[in-house]
């Protein structure tokens, strides 16, 4: 009897311990991908803000490529992409992840191909994930 009390006694010990670890894991992962998630986040409103209403030479740049046959080929994509980013729970982190991540893609997307041939600050900045190579 002593020593299966002891044995359930160390299972016990053994579960709260590994429960603590993964516990302290998950928080760590959860702060690691909201953090992901708002770098993310930020530089598609930066672009989207830019391809919304451009300033200086992208203006001139994104007017013309408005006028080409890609552009709305892109731009569905983008709206696509933003719809299932609004649909998207934000509480849900882990799903929420990819529908932000090809949302600022289609952004990087749009954007690369309308910029062409100046060069745009935002594009260098994007997050790690984003840029499609």
């Amino acid at each position: 009897m002593g020593v299966m009390a002891y044995r359930r006694g160390s299972k016990v010990i053994t579960h709260q311990i590994e429960r603590e670890l993964t516990d302290a894991l998950e928080s760590e992962t959860a702060t690691r991908l909201a953090e992901q998630i708002a770098a993310i986040e930020g530089w598609t409103r930066d672009a989207m803000a830019i391809l919304a209403d451009p300033q200086g030479l992208l203006s001139s740049a994104i007017a013309t490529a408005k006028t080409l046959k890609g552009w709305a080929s892109r731009e569905r994509r983008l709206v696509r992409a933003h719809c299932a980013w609004v649909d998207s729970n934000v509480q849900n982190m882990v799903g929420h992840m990819p529908i932000a991540l090809e949302r600022a893609r289609a952004a990087w997307a749009l954007l690369n191909w309308a910029r062409q041939p100046w060069k745009c600050a935002v594009l260098a900045k994007a997050p790690p994930g984003v840029a499609e190579l």
